[in-house]
């Protein structure tokens, strides 16, 4: 019973971190569309992030998505370990 509560937090935890890192990189690349357009067509968008914006939200997104990663990459070992421990018929 706890190791089915394991798997499922930690799939739980690997979903949000993937879903994080996907809304944080869609802001970062709308944000430089966004930024690109208006050097290009003369508009002006008061909620643009700045650099420091840009970076932080990068940077949460490159943390997410190692996150989603190393979750995944977890559960993948624990798998091939446990179909290795299981005797063969």
């Amino acid at each position: 019973m706890a190791g089915k509560q394991l798997k499922s937090a930690g799939n739980r935890w690997g979903r949000l971190s993937l879903v994080a890192f996907c809304v944080l990189f869609a802001v970062f690349l709308g944000n430089i569309f966004l930024g690109k357009a208006g050097v290009a067509f003369g508009w002006r968008f008061p909620f643009l992030l700045n650099d420091v914006g840009e970076y932080l939200v990068l940077l949460f997104a490159a943390l997410f998505f190692t996150v989603a990663t190393l979750i995944h990459e977890h559960r993948m070992e624990r798998r091939a370990s446990d179909d290795a421990a299981r005797p063969q018929e």
